[in-house]
């Protein structure tokens, strides 16, 4: 019930146990959709705005734009990812309410409705509307809550101890400050709570990822006046990320690593260089 999953184009999944108390009742959270949460929304949009740094201002307009090609191509990848965090979280809090941060889609929300996790438990949440537009999209279903917010700031005091699950499917690796999540995201789990989150594996073992970064290192610089951030493989280290969670708060020896092998299909070859360019931030930053 501790696991860490990693992948091929490799993906880490990690999962930890809280090991804190403190625990209100499901009902005080409910939902909340966008439509009912203005002030939450406008809250977060202040903090996304880009007061916070430099790196999470990039980082919200190039998803704000990047929502279509992601979706389209590179969600092949990430929806595959999904479906393997939803099994380890659901086999440890088969019934409990889930927190899904850096939703993106919704793929994490979706596999979790698909295997019978009633949609008032599920909570999803992103920085950028259009991601969240794109999710409610893809989830026709009035009961799942979103939350227009910037994880790396605090939750609302109602998701403390709240939840029996959380995930984060390729957010940490975008953040400016995934300390602070870490640090965020434990406080709104029950006392045995599980928390799971992927990341690429490091380069050597990330082929799609090779194509863009060996073609910038060939060909040109990565050097190009982009605001600095932690580095884009900082967690594929897994006694980096065990360190990481430990200072959070995670239990010590909660966590385990596994590599999970996904396969990329693509329509035809311009997708790669489309869905690098347009489909993601820091990445199509360096390419643009």
């Amino acid at each position: 019930d501790r696991s860490l999953i990693f992948p091929v184009q490799e993906l880490h999944l990690w999962m930890t146990n809280r090991g804190l108390a403190g625990v209100p009742t499901w009902k005080k959270l409910g939902a909340y959709p966008l439509s009912a949460a203005p002030m939450i929304r406008s809250a977060t949009a202040r903090s996304a705005a880009g007061a916070s740094c430099a790196f999470t201002g990039l980082e919200h307009v190039r998803w704000e734009a990047a929502v279509q090609p992601y979706d389209r191509i590179f969600g092949q990848l990430t929806a595959q990812a999904a479906r393997h965090i939803v099994d380890h979280v659901l086999a440890v809090a088969p019934s409990g309410p889930g927190l899904d941060c850096a939703t993106g889609p919704g793929y994490v929300v979706q596999e979790a409705l698909r295997r019978g996790t009633p949609a008032g438990n599920l909570v999803g949440v992103d920085f950028s509307a259009a991601m969240l537009d794109c999710a409610r999209n893809h989830i026709a279903n009035e009961g799942v809550g979103w939350l227009e917010a910037d994880i790396q700031q605090p939750f609302p005091a109602d998701y403390n101890g709240f939840f029996s699950w959380s995930t984060c499917n390729f957010g940490v690796l975008h953040l400016a400050r995934p300390d602070a999540f870490f640090a965020a995201v434990r406080r709104t789990l029950k006392p045995d709570g599980i928390f799971a989150f992927t990341v690429w594996a490091d380069l050597a073992k990330s082929p799609a990822f090779q194509i863009p970064y060996h073609a910038i290192e060939e060909h040109g610089c990565q050097d190009v006046g982009l605001p600095p951030g932690p580095p884009f493989f900082k967690f594929s280290d897994p006694a980096v990320a065990q360190q990481a969670l430990e200072d959070a708060g995670f239990r010590k020896g909660s966590v385990q690593t596994h590599f999970l092998s996904m396969e990329w299909e693509l329509e035809r070859p311009a997708d790669i260089w489309e869905v690098f360019l347009q489909g993601t931030a820091r990445t199509g930053a360096l390419l643009e």
